[in-house]
């Protein structure tokens, strides 16, 4: 984990623990897992994401995504949103919503040039899908995000793993097109 986060944005898939509450859990093979997406070292939203912590009153701060999937990978007519502007058109209508965006989100991307701005990839830690042809253990890619395999891969080897695609993880996610006004 410390790997990946150095590079950027990452997401995992792990044990929950059991004071999670249950929307923020599922089962997978009779296993109760959770998802943890996190910005990468560098990025700046990690003081807002502190700050934010300190604010509730809780230990978990929960966080849904820029799209209407309803936690579905690949399920949404559109991929996820990745510039303010259109996310607020597109949500702010919504009851309870609040847009919280990087001063600067060219420079916050630019910060992390191997990721795509698309929802991030996550890696499952929970069980292992095989070995590899060489004996390692393969981690399983739930989502083919930001970070592409390419890039994960040889990061996994480093570490003593393999991959492998899961189901919804067999083709990348497509990233949302804006034209020139910054309009999906």
């Amino acid at each position: 984990m410390q790997s990946l986060f150095q590079l950027g944005p990452f997401g995992f898939r792990g044990p929950a623990a059991a004071h999670l509450p249950a929307h923020l859990t599922q089962l997978d093979d009779g296993i109760l897992t959770t998802q943890v997406i996190a910005p990468g070292y560098a990025c700046p939203s990690n003081r807002f994401l502190a700050a934010s912590l300190d604010a509730v009153d809780d230990d978990v701060l929960s966080i849904t995504s820029a799209n209407r999937s309803r936690h579905l990978t690949g399920a949404a007519d559109e991929p996820a949103h990745w510039r303010a502007g259109p996310l607020a058109a597109e949500f702010g209508a919504e009851r309870g919503f609040g847009l919280l965006e990087h001063d600067d989100e060219e420079a916050a991307r630019r910060a992390y040039p191997l990721f795509a701005p698309m929802s991030v990839t996550i890696l499952a830690f929970h069980k292992l899908g095989g070995y590899d042809r060489r004996g390692r253990p393969c981690l399983i890619v739930e989502r083919h995000g930001s970070l592409g395999i390419g890039h994960l891969r040889p990061i996994l080897a480093d570490l003593g793993f393999g991959l492998m695609l899961g189901t919804h993880a067999q083709e990348r996610l497509l990233q949302r097109r804006y034209d020139e006004a910054g309009v999906a």
